[in-house]
């Protein structure tokens, strides 16, 4: 498993002003980086399929023994998560056109390192996430930054000028007056705040990491300096409140409970604003290649699997769609990033503890049941649960936004088990109460009425989080807070 750092951190980005040259030279490093990734995967699949046929492995049944024998495998580098990053540090040696290495060019081990960790994140998930089966590699222009973490005060590779406010890369791999650098202006503003000055002004005494991260905006090469900051994230303004807050998550709304307010807020609210352009394109560029490759697609108008296809033939209309579809999807989760943003600082004045059902958000997502229909474009009827409403609000992302804000500032973020039945719980009759899913009002043993959203964060807020049994709630106090409670629900 990946070993998970206490301190806490955060990541601010600053734009670079970048000419076309220089992107073109980091362009070219970065392509060397993703020919080093999918290297190191052929060559690890390799090696792990033939310690899993072992019989020391096929013996061992539980992960802590399946992670105790890959640690003491033989092979030139264990699975772990060092073992993995210093064997792909020492990769960048490896030739490239038969004359120059991979430092040649600039990449050195520890930024080889720093891609190690990233082919580790995906072996970690590989080998004991049962629900992965299979690595891909990294197609052209996947790989979209190039780093090195800082040591002593000293980033390999890199080398900043604070006063001018410029930053520059090693492109050649050699030291002192033989090396070669590209020099990028880091953009700054007279407004910008302390919290993004202040990272600058201290260099790199606070820094962990420094990336150079490329991204396409608008159909433009744009490219921004990352810096992975130890510490705390600044509030910027926002505090916590004091009191408890619970929060029951569903795929498109949140309802929230707390002393001062009772309310359920829509999750991105423009989450589906171009989503009718994005149906277009998709269509088009689907008429598109089964036109120009009838061969890879079965009668029903489905793709065939990668074993049968043919190489694809795509049109330059095609690769236009493409660039305009990404555009569009990268608009698209910008937009929900912020709006999640903006909800979350609202929150963090209602409490400091914040108690969250733990929803299995992406269970959510798989589907029901069977599709019916002969071909793709008769009409269809299956049960896809709520994959397009999680794809448009993206709750998941929202409770990671949350938790982040509110321990960043030293409070408490509880994720409970599903199990605890918070929507079932009538705290009148002190007893669980099944409810079907399409019931959204309940009524309690009182004969109130209320929400069953409402209902289930008000019991969250009330959940007893320091026991370890389950389904405890502090009965007395929502019985103080009852009233209130419905007071504020009629302001909703």
């Amino acid at each position: 498993m990946a070993i998970k750092r206490a301190t806490p951190n955060y990541v601010i980005t600053y734009p670079l002003k970048v000419e076309k040259w220089q992107a073109d030279i980091i362009d070219q490093r970065l392509e060397l980086l993703r020919q080093i990734y999918n290297y190191a995967i052929s060559h690890l699949m390799g090696k792990y399929l033939w310690l899993t046929n072992t019989k020391t492995f096929k013996q061992c049944k539980s992960i802590k023994e399946k992670q105790a024998f890959f640690n003491q495998n033989p092979c030139p580098m264990t699975f772990t998560q060092y073992g993995i990053a210093n064997w792909v540090a020492k990769l960048n040696q490896r030739s490239v056109d038969g004359n120059r290495t991979f430092i040649d060019f600039g990449i050195n081990g520890e930024m080889a390192a720093l891609l190690g960790m990233t082919i580790w994140n995906a072996w970690d998930k590989y080998m004991f996430d049962s629900k992965c089966d299979q690595i891909n590699k990294k197609r052209p222009g996947q790989i979209n930054a190039l780093g090195a973490r800082v040591k002593s005060g000293y980033a390999s590779g890199f080398s900043f000028d604070f006063e001018k406010m410029n930053i520059s890369i090693n492109v050649n791999g050699k030291r002192k007056s033989q090396a070669k650098y590209i020099t990028m202006p880091i953009v700054t503003h007279k407004n910008q705040t302390e919290y993004e000055l202040t990272p600058l002004k201290e260099g790199l005494k606070n820094i962990r990491i420094v990336k150079i991260a490329k991204q396409i905006v608008r159909g433009k090469r744009k490219y921004y300096l990352q810096l992975t900051v130890e510490g705390k994230v600044p509030s910027k303004g926002h505090e916590l409140g004091k009191g408890r807050v619970g929060i029951d998550v569903g795929p498109q709304n949140i309802a929230i409970c707390s002393d001062t307010r009772v309310s359920i807020e829509r999750l991105a609210k423009d989450g589906e604003k171009d989503q009718k352009k994005i149906d277009s394109i998709r269509s088009a560029m689907y008429r598109s290649r089964k036109e120009n490759n009838p061969n890879n697609f079965d009668k029903n108008g489905a793709y065939k699997p990668k074993e049968e296809h043919e190489p694809c033939k795509n049109t330059i209309r095609y690769m236009k769609l493409s660039i305009e579809l990404k555009e569009l999807y990268r608009r698209k989760a910008a937009r929900i990033k912020l709006q999640h943003i903006l909800l979350a600082n609202e929150l963090l004045k209602l409490g400091n503890i914040f108690v969250v059902e733990d929803n299995p958000i992406s269970e959510w997502k798989e589907k029901k049941g069977k599709t019916k229909g002969d071909t793709i474009t008769s009409s269809q009827k299956c049960r896809k649960g709520w994959r397009r409403s999680i794809t448009h609000h993206s709750p998941a992302m929202f409770i990671n936004v949350l938790k982040n804000k509110v321990e960043g500032r030293g409070g408490r973020f509880i994720k409970v088990d599903c199990y605890n039945a918070a929507t079932q719980y009538d705290f009148t009759a002190r007893k669980f109460i099944k409810h079907g899913i399409q019931e959204r009002y309940i009524t309690l043993s009182d004969g109130r009425t209320h929400q069953r959203d409402i209902m289930a964060a008000f019991n969250l807020q009330h959940l007893n989080t320091d026991s370890k049994e389950m389904k405890e709630y502090n009965t007395e106090q929502m019985h103080v807070d009852y009233l209130k409670f419905c007071e504020l629900e009629k302001q909703m």
